[in-house]
């Protein structure tokens, strides 16, 4: 403190002004502290926002699907499953709940109306899987049941209805969800239509269980792991090996892995994951930038109230407050509106966008308080550094210099200067501008890195919506060339070959098909196969190719070729084996090529290789064909009531789908958009008003010249 003020008295009133000044700072100049905080706010919020997102969704899936019970391991077999298996399944030490069922997909009737459906048999409510009551009530006799809620494919069946399915009939007393159902994406099935359009609950006594619903004893909360999916896949081994063998048919095994809603779930937050993971620190960083410029400027503008302090004998401690309190409330009322905002705005957002495509519970905040914490020591630690370096440097020079305004920078000739054919075109105010672009360099780099970073956000937004976009039309009208799946019985009968020779088809291959999984180490891919012996046809239907070059790739005798998704999750490539598993049996095969997708998983495999490998021939089952319909689905009803033909799909339906789940994905993007316009915004709002501060003696003198604005 002065040497001249050694009283209390006069050492309190200083002390007072000084607390005066510092809290008058606050207030001075609003729009600087509003953009300063905003500038935390944005990053903070977005940081914070984007990179819980995933974490948080996961929890909630997790607490949800842990307090519905549901099944960590299902067994099925479509002929039921022998004393010999249920013994097998209940002495199993590591089983902590068993739950038996009936389960058969067949063509069912609501009076007039014709439905492909499953039909779930239990003898009692199930003690895994908890059904969740939407309305309605609970069967009471055999011959009341209950439906899933309805969604996108599944129909809305009235309370009060009759369903007839094999002699038999029932009447819907209640409406469901089941929360191994929670997603409105499509199951398929190898009945009907392939695309369930009900899935109805029977309490009635179970004499030959097809299925069994099994809770393992040592299973963790987090499903989504990957030491949760390696646990279940060491059980699941262990019961493939000790199960009786199975009569014609192999034992089928559905784990999270397989299940639709649950993979379906954890694809679509891992894109937003994905994305998250890009943006937030550039983001982060391009928001810290301009909040480090304004700091360092505002010292600037105050270094004659520096030199005041020192001469008046304030120490460094006691000046370094001020700006240190000026920085760190800035900061903590950033933090506090960019982690509100970022926990409850962005998720809940995004949470509810994916409601459109799932059976969701309702969303409770819950706090990362990891990323709040990292988050928050970016942002203090980037601005109270920079304070305390700005500060420091001007500290460090003599009072008397801090007393007098710094000289501004010697103007000099620029290179433009040495082009004087061009130079001497230029009028005077244009020639005072290009000087000072170079003649304060620094704001130059500010503006250029400011406005760069977030063009950058904004473009690398526009170029994912661009991608995303042209996804769907590259996947159904260059890589799959079909529009037509027909699930056939007899390739032979006269409807199908009347179909296929009409002017209505443009092209066709036969195939065997079945819904498989894909295995490699622990990881496992849901994929559908297609066998066939047609190499040229199959070829003429799907145009195989490499992602990044566009390097065909051939398929004939003894070729594999899986999808770019699966060797992408699985970490294959050529000449690594796989592992395919479906109700025939298990089988390993070498990947001979891998061929660009991005709608659903497939695995190619000559038919010769494939029944070498399971040891047994089959029938042709499906059917790939284009048609020359401008709108094919008209024949879908016409099909479908020949007897050969049990399933029509089209790939519209499979393109409604997808597209359905990339909205959540344009959200995630539009909102990376916004979000770095009005960061953008807000850079370009304070380099400015540095730049015009700094020339606010060169304004009035080009007003005194008779400028005007």
């Amino acid at each position: 403190m002065n040497t001249h003020c050694r009283s209390r008295k006069c050492r309190g009133k200083m002390a007072k002004t000084f607390r005066k000044t510092v809290r008058r700072s606050l207030v001075s100049r609003p729009s600087r502290f509003i953009a300063l905080t905003a500038l935390v706010a944005l990053g903070v919020g977005f940081l914070t926002g984007l990179l819980s997102i995933t974490p948080s969704m996961r929890t909630q899936m997790n607490n949800y699907l842990d307090q519905r019970q549901v099944a960590d391991l299902m067994i099925y077999h479509p002929l039921g499953l022998s004393d010999e298996a249920i013994a097998v399944i209940n002495n199993y030490d590591e089983v902590d709940t068993v739950f038996y069922y009936g389960l058969t997909d067949q063509v069912v009737y609501a009076e007039d109306e014709r439905i492909t459906a499953r039909l779930y048999t239990y003898e009692h409510l199930p003690s895994l899987n908890r059904l969740e009551l939407i309305s309605g009530r609970f069967p009471t006799t055999n011959d009341e049941c209950l439906i899933e809620q309805s969604d996108f494919y599944l129909v809305n069946i009235e309370l009060g209805r009759t369903i007839s399915f094999n002699d038999a009939s029932c009447t819907v007393v209640g409406t469901v969800q089941n929360p191994w159902y929670f997603s409105k994406e499509s199951e398929t099935t190898e009945v009907g239509t392939n695309r369930l359009g009900a899935i109805i609950y029977q309490v009635a006594p179970v004499a030959n269980p097809q299925g069994v619903m099994i809770k393992l004893n040592d299973t963790t909360q987090d499903y989504f792991s990957s030491e949760y999916r390696a646990l279940v896949r060491r059980h699941k081994d262990t019961l493939r090996e000790t199960l009786p063998e199975a009569f014609m048919f192999d034992y089928i095994f559905l784990t999270h892995q397989e299940n639709v809603s649950i993979r379906s779930f954890d694809m679509n937050i891992q894109k937003v994951d994905d994305i998250a993971r890009v943006f937030p620190l550039f983001f982060f960083f391009v928001a810290a930038l301009a909040a480090l410029t304004t700091m360092t400027r505002m010292v600037e503008e105050e270094r004659i109230i520096l030199g005041t302090y020192k001469a008046l004998g304030f120490s460094r401690y006691k000046i370094l407050t001020k700006y240190l309190a000026y920085a760190l409330s800035a900061s903590l009322l950033g933090i506090l509106i960019g982690v509100l905002s970022g926990f409850y705005l962005l998720p809940i957002l995004i949470y509810n966008a994916y409601d459109s495509i799932f059976f969701l519970p309702a969303y409770q905040v819950r706090f990362e308080w990891l990323i709040i914490i990292i988050a928050s020591l970016l942002a203090i630690v980037s601005l109270i550094g920079a304070t305390l370096i700005a500060v420091l440097n001007r500290l460090k020079e003599r009072p008397a210099d801090l007393l007098v305004q710094r000289s501004p920078k010697p103007g000099k000739r620029i290179l433009l200067e040495r082009f004087g054919f061009f130079w001497k075109r230029l009028k005077f105010k244009y020639k005072s501008t290009l000087r000072n672009v170079f003649r304060y360099k620094r704001n130059l780099f500010m503006i250029v890195l400011g406005v760069a970073g977030s063009m950058t956000l904004i473009l690398t937004g526009f170029g994912m919506l661009d991608s995303i976009t042209k996804i769907t039309d590259t996947q159904y009208n260059t890589l799959i060339r079909y529009d037509m799946i027909l699930q056939v019985e007899d390739i032979e009968d006269d409807a199908i070959c009347t179909f296929l020779s009409s002017d209505e088809c443009d092209g066709f291959v036969h195939t065997v098909s079945v819904i498989s999984t894909v295995l490699k180490d622990d990881e496992t891919m849901t994929a559908t196969v297609f066998a066939s012996e047609d190499f040229q046809g199959l070829s003429e239907m799907v145009t195989f190719r490499t992602m990044d070059t566009q390097t065909s790739v051939p398929f004939g005798p003894g070729s594999v070729i899986i999808s770019e998704q699966i060797a992408l999750e699985l970490g294959v490539g050529i000449n690594d084996r796989i592992t395919v598993e479906n109700r025939y049996g298990s089988f390993d095969v070498l990947v001979t090529g891998v061929t660009e997708n991005y709608v659903e998983n497939y695995v190619y495999i000559d038919q010769g290789l494939y029944e070498h490998s399971l040891n047994q021939t089959f029938d042709v089952n499906t059917i790939l064909a284009r048609t020359t319909l401008s709108d094919p689905t008209s024949l879908r009803e016409s099909l479908l009531l020949e007897p050969s033909i049990t399933g029509v799909t089209f790939t519209s339906d499979i393109l409604e789908v997808y597209e359905r789940l990339l909205d959540v994905v344009y959200l995630v993007v539009l909102v990376v958009i916004v979000s770095a316009g009005v960061l953008a915004v807000i850079v370009i709002y304070q380099i400015m008003s540095i730049n015009i501060y700094e020339r606010i003696k060169e304004i009035a003198t080009l007003k005194v010249l008779g400028y005007y604005k």
